[in-house]
């Protein structure tokens, strides 16, 4: 296995080397900065979690800026992601400016207090908050850099917030030797779907961290440097990975997956719930076969039963989760759990402007009203996820508002080939793409579960209507024409 992985490392980095030979081949291979610009322009429009009409784009040798403005900070965040995740994007400059609707700073630090209250995986931690002219400053102590990290994205999903300054601090673990971090940095990227580690170096020293080597994205760079802030790190450089779009096509995961097994499999999930703050509370069994995960244990909240399938969805060599949690809270009266939905739908900068209803029963929320994209709906779900005592949701909320002009099958088709070739993540030579009357049929066959999923929401954000995903991953039981499910 090792050797293999050595042989493609030198196989790649002769491919990068500026020999005549390769060099007419890899200038080929450039995107012009003005296609990466109207793809970034497509993508951003395409995406109800962004206002992207007073977002303006710059691309100059791949570097992109982003400046102009939104009306919520998640907006913001969610198009340099966008825009990170693009082909041929090698980083990207925010200059974007945050300008949601006014609301007194005090107002604004009630509802940061009220939000990290609520929240069962923040909701123990004693906080300083102080707001000056919606931008948040954020003191205290915390456990972990994930905690830290978590509580900047609940302060993040109130209205009103333009930045957040986060000086929390957290206990740090001296006593790991450098040789433990470097091991189980390398064992976090390799086992997350969205990164391709066969051609990342991890280099440790004195619990400072340098990563070097190539990557397929922006958004791979960055998430490779998140991904690598473990128990006794103190930094991370990421400055060294250099981005090459076309890598992605030559570093064969498929090496990696083929050769994992079932406890491989187990002993990664299970590391994975140790980083999230949501999940690492509990205890959940991880039983996996033939690629298939089970997820059985008790966690007393909604979120952290979503968040472990969706850790589990992200980790390499799983074909499909099926998630046995159940949710057992300290049940609360049911006119204090509505009246807590409500507050926090209230506080969401996304769903706010909408007259949702809240009913309670039993421990399960049902929510009624109109929203204008699913983006909301699903949004609106999440934020009542997020509540302390909340077993379950009930999602009734309707989708009104005004219709665009359908799109033509054959309009739709070229947005979803053009969707799955602007995605770095994705080898559309191996998918086919069918369209009748808006509904988009997908074929072929796809590396792993990421790629399965985001062919999927490529064509989604392409105009379809509907997605037949028929698409087989290349290992286990599907690449041989067996269901998932089977």
């Amino acid at each position: 296995m090792r050797c293999v992985i050595t042989i493609l490392v030198f196989l790649l980095a002769g491919l990068l080397n500026n020999t005549p030979a390769n060099a007419a081949e890899n200038a080929g291979r450039n995107i012009a900065d003005k296609d990466i610009a109207n793809a970034i322009y497509s993508i951003l429009l395409a995406d109800n979690a962004v206002s992207s009409h007073l977002i303006d784009i710059a691309v100059s040798e791949g570097v992109v800026t982003l400046s102009g403005s939104v009306d919520n900070i998640l907006s913001r965040d969610r198009a340099i992601q966008l825009a990170e995740m693009t082909k041929g994007v090698r980083a990207v400059v925010n200059t974007i400016e945050v300008k949601p609707l006014h609301r007194k700073d005090e107002r604004i630090r009630k509802d940061i207090q009220e939000a990290l209250h609520k929240d069962p995986a923040t909701d123990a931690y004693e906080l300083e908050i102080s707001v000056n002219d919606g931008i948040v400053t954020l003191t205290g102590i915390v456990d972990s850099h994930a905690d830290k990290i978590l509580c900047t994205i609940v302060v993040k999903g109130t209205t009103g917030v333009k930045d957040v300054n986060n000086n929390v601090i957290y206990t740090k673990i001296t006593d790991r030797s450098d040789s433990e971090i470097k091991a189980e940095i390398e064992r976090r990227l390799y086992a997350d779907i969205s990164i391709n580690a066969n051609m990342i170096e991890v280099a440790v020293q004195g619990g400072e961290v340098t990563l070097s080597g190539v990557v397929g994205s922006a958004w791979e760079k960055s998430q490779a440097r998140r991904k690598s802030f473990i128990k006794g790190v103190d930094s991370v450089d990421n400055n060294n990975l250099e981005v090459r779009w076309w890598a992605g096509e030559i570093l064969l995961r498929k090496i990696e997956l083929e050769n994992k097994t079932d406890e491989d499999i187990e002993m990664a999930v299970a590391a994975a719930f140790l980083y999230d703050p949501r999940v690492n509370m509990f205890e959940i069994d991880v039983d996996a076969k033939n690629g298939k995960v089970k997820l059985n244990g008790i966690v007393d909240n909604l979120k952290s039963k979503r968040e472990a399938a969706e850790d589990a969805n992200n980790t390499v060599g799983i074909l499909r989760v099926f998630d046995y949690l159940s949710v057992r809270p300290v049940l609360r009266p049911d006119y204090e759990l509505a009246g807590d939905i409500r507050d926090a739908l209230l506080r969401d900068p996304y769903v706010n402007r909408y007259e949702i209803t809240v009913i309670a029963r039993n421990a399960k929320g049902y929510l009624f009203g109109a929203v204008s994209n699913n983006f909301e709906k699903l949004r609106a779900e999440d934020v009542a996820s997020r509540i302390n005592g909340v077993v379950d949701i009930q999602n009734n909320l309707t989708i009104v508002g005004n219709i665009s002009k359908s799109k033509h099958d054959w309009e739709i088709l070229e947005d979803v080939r053009s969707q799955l070739w602007w995605s770095p993540s994705i080898d559309e030579n191996y998918i086919s793409v069918s369209v009748r009357d808006g509904v988009v049929r997908l074929t072929g066959v796809v590396e792993d579960l990421h790629e399965f999923r985001t062919a999927e929401q490529n064509a989604i954000a392409a105009g379809a209507k509907r997605v037949i995903n028929k698409l087989k991953i290349g290992y286990g039981p599907s690449a041989s024409g067996c269901p998932i499910s089977c």
